[in-house]
This record gives C-alpha cells, sequence and structure tokens, in this order.
C-alpha cells in the first residue's frame, strides 16, 4: 500500500489489478502535491546540497546528461521529498517527472527490471538495498541511506570531473551554505543553479550553427576549438545529446 501510495503521489496515476483485470487509477486531487509546495522543495534542494557537499556535482551531472539513475532509502518519506526535488535542478526541462520517473520498483519483478533495462535514461527508486549489485541497471546509485554516490564502471568516463566541475559544486555548496532569507526562502539556491545550468547551455549554444536545414547543430570541430581540455568538450557532447541538439562529425 505505502509503495501504491507513493506511486500516486510521484507519478498522479497507478495501476493494479483487481479481479485479473488491470485498473487505472488516476490522481486528480492535487491536495496532496499542493502540500509539498514550492517552498518545501526549495528547502529540500538546500538539504541535498548540504548532504551530498560537493558530490553534489554527480546528482547534477546525470541529472543534465540524462544518465540512469537509480535511488536506494529505507525511509520512504525522505525517499519521496528527495525524489520530488530533483527537478529543481533542470528547471529548464519541465517535463522530467512525467518523462523519467520510475518510482518503487520492485527488484524481484522481471518486468519492472526488464523495462529498466530498455530503457536509456530514468530515475527510479528503490527500497530493496540490494540493487547495488545490479551495476548493469544504473550509471549512477545514489544510498540515502548512507550519502553515498556510486558510478558504474561503464560511465565512469562520463563523470570525470573537471575544474569546470569542481567550480560549479564549489558555488552550489557556498550558496547552500548561507541562511535563508526570511523573505525569500532558498530561491537563492534555486536560482544559482538555475544561473549555472544557462551558462552551461550557453557555452554549448556557442559551438552551434545552422544546418542545411537551417536547424541549428552542434559541430564537433566548435566543440573542439571552443573547449581545449578533452573531458570538457565530452561533457558538452553529452550535454548536446540530452539537449536533442543534432551533432554534425565534421572533424
Amino acid at each position: 500500500m505505502l509503495n501504491e501510495y507513493l506511486t500516486l503521489m510521484i507519478t498522479d496515476r497507478i495501476e493494479v489489478m483487481i479481479d485479473e483485470r488491470i485498473v487505472d487509477f488516476q490522481n486528480d486531487d492535487h491536495n496532496i502535491k499542493d502540500e509539498f509546495d514550492v517552498k518545501q522543495l526549495q528547502s529540500q534542494l538546500r538539504s541535498i546540497i548540504k548532504m551530498f557537499s560537493l558530490d553534489v556535482i554527480l546528482i547534477y551531472t546525470a541529472l543534465l546528461l540524462k544518465k540512469r539513475i537509480i535511488i536506494y532509502g529505507n525511509d520512504p518519506q525522505l525517499l519521496f521529498e528527495f525524489v520530488m526535488a530533483l527537478p529543481l535542478f533542470v528547471q529548464h526541462r519541465s517535463n522530467i517527472r512525467d518523462e523519467q520517473f520510475i518510482p518503487n520498483v520492485d527488484l524481484q519483478c522481471p518486468q519492472q527490471i526488464n523495462d529498466l533495462k530498455f530503457r536509456q535514461h530514468f530515475i527510479s527508486t528503490f527500497n530493496d538495498p540490494r540493487i547495488e549489485e545490479h551495476e548493469e541497471l544504473y550509471d549512477v546509485y545514489i544510498n540515502l541511506a548512507t550519502i553515498e554516490i556510486t558510478i558504474s564502471h561503464r560511465a565512469k568516463e562520463t563523470f570525470l570531473m573537471t575544474k569546470m566541475h569542481k567550480d560549479v559544486a564549489i558555488t552550489f555548496v557556498r550558496v547552500a551554505e548561507k541562511q535563508s532569507s526570511s523573505t525569500t526562502g532558498d530561491q537563492d539556491v534555486v536560482d544559482e543553479i538555475s544561473k549555472k545550468t544557462n551558462e552551461l547551455l550557453n557555452s554549448l549554444h556557442s559551438c552551434s550553427s545552422l544546418g542545411d536545414d537551417n536547424n541549428v547543430v552542434i559541430r564537433k570541430s566548435r566543440l573542439k576549438e571552443t573547449f581545449s581540455s578533452p573531458n570538457v568538450e565530452q561533457f558538452f557532447f553529452n550535454l548536446a545529446i540530452a539537449e536533442c541538439l543534432p551533432i554534425i562529425n565534421d572533424i
């Protein structure tokens, strides 16, 4: 029942088997989510940064690059609050909850596990700590019980940290450690993350040009010219993919 309740709160719908028929329930009453209002989400965002400190850059990068994220927690309330705040890291994507959230996956359910295997990116929650052993399912594993983040071996190259990543992480930690204002609350944290995201997106678009069909494309030659570090170049290449921008290999 708890799993179904959390699923309904996060996704607005659940499927329940009744008399061998799958019945779809949708949450048309938004009072539940209204209780978890914007200010609470912003406060939780600050708490997440404080919780993981500089390692929060791994969470931010995973969300920005649309990686496969699995989150384990033994406290359902903390798990729910954590997941609900994640979209604030990537506010320029308004549909992240609808497209990527797969809550309360049962490790013993082959159908649910197979569904994850065929997805290129997702944000999924588990209450079974044994999920950490299934590295083939995730790029990033977040353990809320131990406050640890694990990067799978196959994804390590994607998460090679550079000075750019370090500077972003330091900025997030500094703003999170400031005392929240009585008037604006935790809006400063959201604003700083949004500012950094826009800076990264602007850097990416500085490498763009118009293609033959007059649509914006990213040219690999421009990426190479703009970013001297191969790891930074690769980050922006992956960001272009996540932003669904066409990439032209003109090197």
